[in-house]
């Protein structure tokens, strides 16, 4: 016989504008010989067959009107059947206006949010990104939440209750005055917007990092005051490595969006020696560059050409995938490319709007940092607190370099030859990790499965060979639906599953998990 391969889509199209009801089923059998049998003996009770999965014997079936479903799961040929049922799309966060921040998706930071603890480390370590900027709006009510604080300061008493020097630093340091009197202004607000807006509270935008911690650096107008923040945060992480974290601050990134045009870092030894000593610590520092269409290796930018292995130079794309006509180059000393030209964020004024440039781009790659270290990868956490913390701040550069989407008009202008890919540079991490156990590409197939018979929880692990949602389905002996969800694998380990059916009557069921091409299933009892 012949079993007809065409798009389910197209064929369930068609099905509905015929006037057909368009319920389809899945059929699986015991080999490719029974199946064959079963059709070609019964071909005249079906208006579409398609094989779906050759290794597994599945097959979407679409019955005529008078072939009932009983009829076909009592078939002594047929192994398992389901209601072919359409999967939901990714969970994205509710924010408002979440679809104007076209970067999000383009850089697969959904993808990416499904494998995060959104703000904390894997043991519950809270991850904070340090902003140096001139000026922000620290209660904007998308920000103000995720604002890092001072623990061992008591504000506004007028004393330097932790000792370092600075008075009433609770919101973090404005360089100038020596407190935390945070200047407002838009453009250190629009940068942490990028990084830590916070995430699915349902009002305006979310951040690449729902939940996080933003260290606020305000006044960083000159060289002098940037070296100054730069001290301040060096000194807050190096406390909490001291202290195993019972002081200071887990500070794994600082973001620049700064810099002085036409200037090499060969001049500024103590600007630049910044980030050797903060990498020394475990922070990774992430630049901008120049707006401006110029190689920086020829004529130079700062800090783009300061010379450490702790340093991420950033320069700006646009939605198309190409380098922003403003934005500099240079294969040298420019890591990598990120969306900055039209980009949204929190403004002042509790607001929104556009932001462009190269400052734009940097805390995309800011707030990807803090977004690997939320995941699940305790090598990462381990080397962060060990005697050595650079190595983790080297490899999550490495991670996100080597993991970046390749673009021609960045292909010979900078280090990674590309354009920031969260969920990649998330990919590219878990290969680091000692947790990674989980093996792409097997055959979709049950792990652990239990209790069984069960009361309340069914648990269960799985085996993948695609990394695309995952269907899972519960349906009772007379094939009615009885559960439906959708689930993700993970890259750090194998996935598990845990599922309540309390609510489910005693008896019979069987749960069936599909990854778009192959299903499996596997039969339970309710007590």
């Amino acid at each position: 016989m012949s079993i007809r391969h065409l798009s389910l889509s197209l064929v369930f199209n068609l099905l509905l504008a015929l006037g057909l009801s368009g319920q389809t089923y899945i059929m699986q059998f015991d080999s490719k010989s029974e199946a064959e049998s079963y059709f070609e003996s019964n071909q005249k009770d079906f208006i579409d067959i398609q094989l779906i999965g050759r290794s597994t014997h599945l097959y979407s079936v679409y019955p005529k009107a008078q072939i009932k479903f009983q009829d076909l799961k009592n078939a002594s040929a047929v192994k398992h059947i389901t209601a072919n049922m359409e999967v939901q799309a990714r969970e994205v966060p509710n924010d408002i206006s979440y679809s104007q921040q076209w970067p999000l998706p383009l850089i697969e930071a959904e993808s990416a949010w499904n494998e995060v603890t959104h703000g904390l480390t894997a043991d519950n370590r809270e991850i904070v990104i340090a902003v140096l900027d001139a000026s922000y709006e620290i209660d904007h009510p998308d920000l103000v939440n995720n604002i890092w604080t001072n623990q061992a300061e008591i504000p506004n008493d007028g004393i330097d209750n932790d000792g370092n020097g600075y008075i009433d630093d609770y919101y973090g340091l404005h360089v100038d005055g020596g407190d935390d009197n945070h200047p407002v202004g838009t453009h250190g607000t629009k940068v942490s917007g990028i990084i830590g807006a916070e995430g699915n509270n349902s009002i305006g935008i979310t951040g690449v990092n729902w939940k996080i911690k933003l260290m606020i650096i305000s006044g960083a107008n000159t060289s002098s005051d940037i070296i100054e923040g730069y001290n301040y945060v060096l000194d807050q992480r190096r406390l909490y490595n001291q202290t195993n974290g019972e002081e200071g601050a887990f500070v794994v990134a600082t973001n620049l969006s700064a810099g002085i045009s036409f200037q090499f870092g060969s001049e500024f030894p103590n600007w630049c020696g910044m980030y050797d000593r903060m990498g020394e610590a475990g922070i990774l520092s992430i630049t901008a560059t120049d707006n401006d269409n110029y190689d920086v290796d020829i004529e130079g930018d700062m800090p783009t050409t300061c010379q450490s292995d702790y340093l991420l130079t950033v320069t700006s794309t646009d939605r198309f995938d190409q380098k922003s006509a403003l934005a500099a180059f240079g294969s040298s000393n420019l890591d990598i490319g990120a969306p900055g030209e039209d980009t949204f964020s929190t403004t002042t004024g509790g607001s929104y709007g556009g932001f462009s440039g190269t400052s734009s781009a940097a805390p995309h790659v800011a707030g990807a940092v803090g977004l690997l270290y939320s995941a699940n990868c305790p090598q990462l956490i381990t080397n962060s607190l060990s005697s050595n913390p650079s190595s983790a701040t080297e490899m999550v550069k490495e991670a996100i370099i080597r993991s970046a989407t390749s673009i021609p008009s960045l292909s010979s202008r900078s280090v990674s030859g590309g354009r920031l890919n969260l969920f990649e540079a998330m990919s590219q991490l878990s290969s680091f990790c000692s947790l990674n156990t989980t093996s792409v590409g097997q055959e979709l197939s049950f792990g652990e499965f239990g209790p069984n018979p069960t009361n309340n929880l069914i648990n269960f692990r799985y085996n993948y060979k695609l990394f695309e949602n995952h269907t899972i389905s519960i349906y009772n002996t007379t094939g009615q639906l009885m559960y439906s969800s959708n689930v993700s694998p993970s890259l750090f380990g194998d996935p598990s599953v845990t599922i309540d059916v309390s609510s489910l009557r005693p008896g019979i069921y069987f749960l069936s998990l599909g990854d778009g091409e192959d299903i499996v299933s596997q039969k339970f009892m309710k007590h």
